[in-house]
Protein backbone atom coordinates (compact mmCIF):
# COMPACT_ATOMS: atom_id res chain seq x y z
CA UNK A 1 0.00 0.00 0.00
CA UNK A 2 1.30 3.46 -0.93
CA UNK A 3 1.05 6.00 1.88
CA UNK A 4 -0.21 9.46 0.74
CA UNK A 5 2.53 12.04 0.93
CA UNK A 6 0.43 14.23 3.22
CA UNK A 7 0.50 11.46 5.82
CA UNK A 8 4.26 11.14 6.04
CA UNK A 9 5.75 12.11 9.38
CA UNK A 10 9.40 13.04 9.69
CA UNK A 11 11.19 13.09 13.04
CA UNK A 12 12.63 16.55 13.57
CA UNK A 13 10.93 17.56 10.30
CA UNK A 14 11.28 21.28 10.98
CA UNK A 15 15.07 21.00 11.36
CA UNK A 16 15.36 18.86 8.23
CA UNK A 17 13.43 21.29 6.02
CA UNK A 18 15.30 24.28 7.40
CA UNK A 19 18.63 22.60 6.58
CA UNK A 20 17.48 21.70 3.05
CA UNK A 21 16.13 25.22 2.50
CA UNK A 22 19.38 26.77 3.64
CA UNK A 23 21.37 24.52 1.33
CA UNK A 24 19.16 25.32 -1.65
CA UNK A 25 19.18 29.03 -0.93
CA UNK A 26 22.92 29.09 -1.48
CA UNK A 27 22.48 28.09 -5.14
CA UNK A 28 22.05 30.79 -7.80
CA UNK A 29 18.69 31.02 -9.58
CA UNK A 30 20.33 30.10 -12.91
CA UNK A 31 21.39 26.76 -11.43
CA UNK A 32 17.77 25.96 -10.67
CA UNK A 33 16.77 26.96 -14.19
CA UNK A 34 19.37 24.60 -15.67
CA UNK A 35 18.28 21.72 -13.42
CA UNK A 36 14.60 22.25 -14.30
CA UNK A 37 15.31 22.57 -18.02
CA UNK A 38 17.37 19.40 -17.96
CA UNK A 39 14.62 17.53 -16.12
CA UNK A 40 11.97 18.73 -18.58
CA UNK A 41 14.13 17.75 -21.53
CA UNK A 42 14.87 14.28 -20.12
CA UNK A 43 11.20 13.70 -19.34
CA UNK A 44 10.44 13.93 -23.06
CA UNK A 45 6.92 15.26 -22.50
CA UNK A 46 5.21 18.53 -23.30
CA UNK A 47 3.72 20.56 -20.46
CA UNK A 48 0.81 22.91 -21.16
CA UNK A 49 0.07 25.51 -18.50
CA UNK A 50 -3.39 27.08 -18.85
CA UNK A 51 -4.02 30.41 -17.12
CA UNK A 52 -7.69 31.37 -17.50
CA UNK A 53 -9.72 34.50 -16.69
CA UNK A 54 -6.68 36.78 -16.37
CA UNK A 55 -8.88 39.76 -17.24
CA UNK A 56 -10.91 39.19 -14.07
CA UNK A 57 -7.92 39.92 -11.83
CA UNK A 58 -7.08 43.28 -10.33
CA UNK A 59 -4.51 45.47 -12.11
CA UNK A 60 -1.79 44.56 -9.61
CA UNK A 61 -2.56 40.85 -10.00
CA UNK A 62 -2.50 41.09 -13.82
CA UNK A 63 0.91 42.77 -13.67
CA UNK A 64 2.24 40.12 -11.27
CA UNK A 65 0.98 37.26 -13.45
CA UNK A 66 2.71 38.58 -16.57
CA UNK A 67 5.94 39.33 -14.74
CA UNK A 68 5.96 35.74 -13.48
CA UNK A 69 5.18 34.31 -16.91
CA UNK A 70 7.99 36.35 -18.46
CA UNK A 71 10.44 34.90 -15.92
CA UNK A 72 9.53 31.25 -16.56
CA UNK A 73 8.19 31.28 -20.13
CA UNK A 74 11.41 29.98 -21.68
CA UNK A 75 11.47 26.57 -19.96
CA UNK A 76 11.93 23.72 -22.40
CA UNK A 77 8.92 21.67 -23.55
CA UNK A 78 6.57 24.10 -21.80
CA UNK A 79 3.75 26.05 -23.42
CA UNK A 80 1.57 28.67 -21.73
CA UNK A 81 -2.02 29.17 -22.87
CA UNK A 82 -3.29 32.52 -21.60
CA UNK A 83 -6.99 33.36 -21.75
CA UNK A 84 -7.96 37.02 -21.44
CA UNK A 85 -9.62 40.07 -22.96
CA UNK A 86 -6.64 41.84 -24.53
CA UNK A 87 -8.11 45.34 -24.12
CA UNK A 88 -8.67 44.91 -20.38
CA UNK A 89 -5.28 43.29 -19.79
CA UNK A 90 -3.43 45.88 -21.92
CA UNK A 91 -4.99 48.70 -19.90
CA UNK A 92 -3.87 46.98 -16.69
CA UNK A 93 -0.29 46.75 -18.02
CA UNK A 94 -0.12 50.32 -19.37
CA UNK A 95 1.01 51.95 -16.08
CA UNK A 96 4.11 49.75 -15.68
CA UNK A 97 5.42 49.47 -19.23
CA UNK A 98 6.64 52.59 -21.02
CA UNK A 99 5.71 51.36 -24.50
CA UNK A 100 2.22 50.46 -23.36
CA UNK A 101 0.34 47.27 -22.54
CA UNK A 102 -0.39 46.30 -26.15
CA UNK A 103 3.30 46.48 -27.07
CA UNK A 104 4.20 44.32 -24.08
CA UNK A 105 1.60 41.70 -25.02
CA UNK A 106 2.91 41.56 -28.60
CA UNK A 107 6.36 40.75 -27.25
CA UNK A 108 5.35 38.12 -24.72
CA UNK A 109 2.53 36.38 -26.66
CA UNK A 110 4.03 34.46 -29.58
CA UNK A 111 0.78 33.24 -31.18
CA UNK A 112 -2.37 35.27 -30.50
CA UNK A 113 -5.61 33.41 -31.24
CA UNK A 114 -8.47 35.89 -31.21
CA UNK A 115 -11.85 34.25 -30.83
CA UNK A 116 -14.73 35.76 -32.78
CA UNK A 117 -17.68 37.14 -30.87
CA UNK A 118 -20.43 34.63 -30.21
CA UNK A 119 -23.15 34.69 -32.86
CA UNK A 120 -26.20 36.51 -31.50
CA UNK A 121 -28.78 33.85 -32.37
CA UNK A 122 -26.59 31.15 -30.82
CA UNK A 123 -26.35 33.24 -27.65
CA UNK A 124 -30.11 33.72 -27.63
CA UNK A 125 -30.69 29.99 -28.00
CA UNK A 126 -28.25 29.28 -25.17
CA UNK A 127 -29.91 31.86 -22.89
CA UNK A 128 -33.40 30.49 -23.59
CA UNK A 129 -32.27 26.90 -22.97
CA UNK A 130 -30.81 27.90 -19.61
CA UNK A 131 -33.94 29.85 -18.65
CA UNK A 132 -36.15 26.90 -19.60
CA UNK A 133 -33.98 24.58 -17.52
CA UNK A 134 -34.35 26.96 -14.56
CA UNK A 135 -38.14 27.15 -15.00
CA UNK A 136 -38.42 23.37 -15.37
CA UNK A 137 -36.40 22.88 -12.20
CA UNK A 138 -39.05 24.78 -10.21
CA UNK A 139 -41.97 23.23 -12.11
CA UNK A 140 -43.22 26.46 -13.72
CA UNK A 141 -44.94 26.48 -17.10
CA UNK A 142 -45.55 29.94 -18.58
CA UNK A 143 -48.57 30.28 -20.94
CA UNK A 144 -47.83 30.57 -24.66
CA UNK A 145 -49.04 34.17 -25.00
CA UNK A 146 -46.82 35.24 -22.10
CA UNK A 147 -43.89 33.32 -23.59
CA UNK A 148 -44.30 35.34 -26.78
CA UNK A 149 -44.35 38.57 -24.76
CA UNK A 150 -41.09 37.58 -23.05
CA UNK A 151 -39.47 36.80 -26.39
CA UNK A 152 -40.62 40.13 -27.81
CA UNK A 153 -39.23 42.16 -24.90
CA UNK A 154 -35.99 40.22 -24.55
CA UNK A 155 -35.21 40.01 -28.28
CA UNK A 156 -36.09 43.61 -29.03
CA UNK A 157 -34.46 45.34 -26.08
CA UNK A 158 -32.08 43.10 -24.09
CA UNK A 159 -30.47 40.59 -26.43
CA UNK A 160 -28.19 43.24 -27.98
CA UNK A 161 -26.39 43.61 -24.62
CA UNK A 162 -25.73 39.88 -24.23
CA UNK A 163 -22.10 39.48 -25.34
CA UNK A 164 -21.03 36.13 -23.90
CA UNK A 165 -22.45 32.85 -22.50
CA UNK A 166 -21.57 33.88 -18.95
CA UNK A 167 -24.73 36.00 -18.86
CA UNK A 168 -26.91 32.92 -19.44
CA UNK A 169 -25.42 31.15 -16.43
CA UNK A 170 -25.78 34.15 -14.12
CA UNK A 171 -29.27 34.84 -15.42
CA UNK A 172 -30.51 31.27 -14.98
CA UNK A 173 -29.16 31.22 -11.41
CA UNK A 174 -31.04 34.45 -10.71
CA UNK A 175 -34.24 32.96 -12.15
CA UNK A 176 -33.87 29.81 -10.05
CA UNK A 177 -33.68 32.00 -6.95
CA UNK A 178 -36.49 34.46 -7.70
CA UNK A 179 -39.24 32.39 -9.30
CA UNK A 180 -40.01 29.99 -6.42
CA UNK A 181 -40.25 32.91 -3.99
CA UNK A 182 -42.72 34.90 -6.11
CA UNK A 183 -44.69 32.29 -8.05
CA UNK A 184 -48.32 33.39 -8.02
CA UNK A 185 -47.48 36.76 -6.46
CA UNK A 186 -46.22 38.67 -9.54
CA UNK A 187 -46.30 38.50 -13.31
CA UNK A 188 -43.72 35.87 -14.24
CA UNK A 189 -42.66 37.46 -17.53
CA UNK A 190 -42.14 40.83 -15.84
CA UNK A 191 -40.10 39.05 -13.17
CA UNK A 192 -37.93 37.34 -15.81
CA UNK A 193 -37.33 40.69 -17.51
CA UNK A 194 -36.49 42.42 -14.22
CA UNK A 195 -34.00 39.67 -13.37
CA UNK A 196 -32.39 40.15 -16.80
CA UNK A 197 -32.07 43.89 -16.10
CA UNK A 198 -30.47 43.09 -12.75
CA UNK A 199 -27.74 41.05 -14.47
CA UNK A 200 -27.25 43.23 -17.59
CA UNK A 201 -27.76 46.71 -16.14
CA UNK A 202 -27.39 46.51 -12.34
CA UNK A 203 -27.25 50.30 -11.85
CA UNK A 204 -30.49 50.77 -13.82
CA UNK A 205 -32.08 48.00 -11.76
CA UNK A 206 -31.13 49.80 -8.54
CA UNK A 207 -32.45 53.10 -9.93
CA UNK A 208 -35.85 51.53 -10.71
CA UNK A 209 -35.95 49.93 -7.27
CA UNK A 210 -35.13 53.15 -5.47
CA UNK A 211 -37.45 55.32 -7.61
CA UNK A 212 -40.37 52.98 -8.22
CA UNK A 213 -42.85 55.85 -7.79
CA UNK A 214 -41.62 57.47 -11.01
CA UNK A 215 -42.41 54.32 -12.98
CA UNK A 216 -45.79 53.43 -11.50
CA UNK A 217 -47.70 56.62 -10.74
CA UNK A 218 -50.53 57.98 -12.86
CA UNK A 219 -50.05 61.11 -14.95
CA UNK A 220 -53.74 61.38 -15.77
CA UNK A 221 -55.77 64.60 -15.49
CA UNK A 222 -58.48 62.55 -13.82
CA UNK A 223 -56.34 61.77 -10.78
CA UNK A 224 -54.28 64.93 -10.27
CA UNK A 225 -54.62 68.60 -11.01
CA UNK A 226 -53.11 70.06 -14.18
CA UNK A 227 -50.29 71.90 -12.38
CA UNK A 228 -49.31 68.89 -10.29
CA UNK A 229 -49.45 66.69 -13.39
CA UNK A 230 -47.01 68.98 -15.22
CA UNK A 231 -44.61 69.02 -12.25
CA UNK A 232 -44.80 65.25 -11.88
CA UNK A 233 -44.10 64.70 -15.57
CA UNK A 234 -41.10 67.04 -15.50
CA UNK A 235 -39.64 65.38 -12.39
CA UNK A 236 -39.95 61.94 -13.98
CA UNK A 237 -38.44 63.02 -17.30
CA UNK A 238 -35.55 64.85 -15.65
CA UNK A 239 -34.60 62.06 -13.27
CA UNK A 240 -34.88 59.23 -15.78
CA UNK A 241 -33.00 61.16 -18.46
CA UNK A 242 -30.24 61.93 -15.95
CA UNK A 243 -29.94 58.23 -15.11
CA UNK A 244 -29.73 57.33 -18.80
CA UNK A 245 -26.79 59.73 -19.20
CA UNK A 246 -24.71 56.96 -17.59
CA UNK A 247 -25.08 55.00 -20.85
CA UNK A 248 -23.62 55.69 -24.31
CA UNK A 249 -25.68 58.21 -26.25
CA UNK A 250 -26.66 55.71 -28.94
CA UNK A 251 -28.18 53.39 -26.30
CA UNK A 252 -30.30 55.89 -24.40
CA UNK A 253 -33.26 56.02 -26.76
CA UNK A 254 -33.55 52.22 -26.86
CA UNK A 255 -33.38 52.02 -23.07
CA UNK A 256 -36.07 54.66 -22.72
CA UNK A 257 -38.32 52.85 -25.22
CA UNK A 258 -37.77 49.66 -23.24
CA UNK A 259 -38.70 51.32 -19.95
CA UNK A 260 -41.81 52.84 -21.51
CA UNK A 261 -42.92 49.41 -22.77
CA UNK A 262 -42.27 47.68 -19.45
CA UNK A 263 -43.78 50.57 -17.46
CA UNK A 264 -46.66 51.94 -19.61
CA UNK A 265 -47.52 54.75 -17.13
CA UNK A 266 -44.28 56.44 -18.30
CA UNK A 267 -46.06 57.23 -21.56
CA UNK A 268 -48.01 59.79 -19.57
CA UNK A 269 -44.77 61.61 -18.69
CA UNK A 270 -42.85 61.20 -21.96
CA UNK A 271 -45.89 61.41 -24.26
CA UNK A 272 -49.52 62.43 -24.23
CA UNK A 273 -50.98 59.00 -23.52
CA UNK A 274 -53.84 58.84 -21.05
CA UNK A 275 -54.75 55.52 -19.45
CA UNK A 276 -58.28 54.76 -18.29
CA UNK A 277 -59.52 52.44 -15.59
CA UNK A 278 -59.57 49.48 -17.98
CA UNK A 279 -55.80 49.69 -18.52
CA UNK A 280 -55.05 49.88 -14.83
CA UNK A 281 -57.47 47.00 -14.14
CA UNK A 282 -55.78 44.89 -16.83
CA UNK A 283 -52.33 45.51 -15.34
CA UNK A 284 -53.68 44.73 -11.88
CA UNK A 285 -55.15 41.43 -13.00
CA UNK A 286 -51.85 40.52 -14.65
CA UNK A 287 -49.86 41.58 -11.54
CA UNK A 288 -47.55 43.67 -13.72
CA UNK A 289 -44.46 45.43 -12.38
CA UNK A 290 -45.89 48.81 -13.46
CA UNK A 291 -48.45 48.72 -10.61
CA UNK A 292 -47.59 50.41 -7.29
CA UNK A 293 -49.35 47.53 -5.51
CA UNK A 294 -46.91 45.01 -7.00
CA UNK A 295 -43.65 46.73 -7.86
CA UNK A 296 -41.98 46.27 -4.46
CA UNK A 297 -42.40 42.50 -4.62
CA UNK A 298 -40.12 42.31 -7.65
CA UNK A 299 -37.23 43.65 -5.58
CA UNK A 300 -37.90 42.28 -2.09
CA UNK A 301 -38.97 38.79 -3.26
CA UNK A 302 -41.68 38.80 -0.58
CA UNK A 303 -45.16 40.21 -0.06
CA UNK A 304 -44.41 43.37 1.88
CA UNK A 305 -46.11 44.22 5.17
CA UNK A 306 -49.56 45.69 4.73
CA UNK A 307 -50.32 43.68 1.57
CA UNK A 308 -52.22 40.42 1.18
CA UNK A 309 -50.53 37.52 -0.54
CA UNK A 310 -52.26 36.73 -3.85
CA UNK A 311 -51.60 33.04 -3.35
CA UNK A 312 -53.04 33.17 0.17
CA UNK A 313 -56.06 35.19 -0.95
CA UNK A 314 -56.84 32.83 -3.83
CA UNK A 315 -56.63 29.88 -1.44
CA UNK A 316 -58.97 31.75 0.91
CA UNK A 317 -61.54 32.30 -1.87
CA UNK A 318 -61.24 28.69 -3.01
CA UNK A 319 -61.95 27.49 0.50
CA UNK A 320 -64.93 29.81 0.88
CA UNK A 321 -66.47 28.41 -2.28
CA UNK A 322 -65.73 24.77 -1.37
CA UNK A 323 -66.68 24.73 2.32
CA UNK A 324 -70.02 25.23 4.09
CA UNK A 325 -69.31 27.34 7.20
CA UNK A 326 -72.91 27.62 8.39
CA UNK A 327 -72.26 25.19 11.23
CA UNK A 328 -68.75 26.38 11.94
CA UNK A 329 -68.79 30.16 12.06
CA UNK A 330 -65.81 30.27 14.45
CA UNK A 331 -63.60 28.68 11.80
CA UNK A 332 -64.92 31.15 9.23
CA UNK A 333 -64.09 34.13 11.45
CA UNK A 334 -60.61 32.75 12.11
CA UNK A 335 -60.07 32.29 8.37
CA UNK A 336 -61.15 35.88 7.66
CA UNK A 337 -59.00 37.19 10.50
CA UNK A 338 -55.95 35.32 9.18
Amino acid sequence: MRVPWACWVLPNGKDVFEAVGKKLSDKPVEDYREVINKSLEEAGKKIVVVVDDIDRLTKDEVQSVFKLIKLVADFKNTVYVLSFDDEMVASALDPVFAAGGHDYLEKIVQLPLRLPKAELLALKRFVYNKVNEALDSVGLDIPQDETRRFDQLFSKYLLKWVTNPRFALRYSNSVRFAVPMLEGEVNMVDLLIMEAIKVLHPSLYVFIRDNARLFTRSYSFDMVGAMYKTDAEKETRDRINKELENYPEDQREDLLDFLRELFPPLDGAFGNTQFGDNSWRRWYEAKNVCLPQYVDRYFTYVVVDGQISDVGFEAFVDRLTATDFIDDQDELMKLIQD
